[in-house]
């Protein structure tokens, strides 16, 4: 099962984060009191949406993290995937597909232009983006990271 998350359920998946920053070798580190605090603003704004697909149980296994906003060069409505991380045992079924096609639905129903997705170099680099190209999208652009 698929569903937005509430505002104030945030905190149920600061977990998630920990486990996805730490496996993704992100730079920086991962704050849950910082995660909880902007998520709820984004959400009670309606610039956030996090989606997760829970098991059997109603438990997440899964979660996808997006800001909806107008693009600062020519106002149209875009939404940027923040983070998409699915739990070990979730991995290879359907849960992150179905994750994805809902993110894309309702992007699109809140008048998204474009869809962005990141594509994390230091997670299934090749197989993630050869299934972005399958579902439609294109490379186009590359972030530099320095910690300075």
């Amino acid at each position: 099962m698929i569903r937005e998350l509430k505002a104030e359920e945030v905190e149920s998946i600061t977990h998630m984060g920990e486990s996805f920053f730490a496996e993704g070798k992100l730079p920086g580190s991962f704050k849950s009191d910082v995660f909880i605090k902007t998520w709820t603003n984004l959400i009670t704004l309606r610039m956030g949406l996090i989606l997760v697909a829970c098991n059997g149980s109603n438990e997440p296994v899964g979660a996808l993290g997006a800001i909806i906003t107008p693009d600062v060069n020519d106002g149209e409505i875009v939404a940027q995937e923040a983070f998409w991380f699915m739990s070990p045992e979730a991995r290879g079924s359907f849960a992150g597909a179905r994750l994805l096609d809902a993110f894309e639905k309702i992007a699109q129903d809140k008048g998204a232009k474009r869809l962005i997705m990141v594509h994390l170099l230091s997670l299934n680099a090749d197989k993630l983006g050869k299934f972005y190209e399958r579902m439609g999208y294109r490379a186009t652009e590359v972030n530099f990271v320095k910690i300075v």
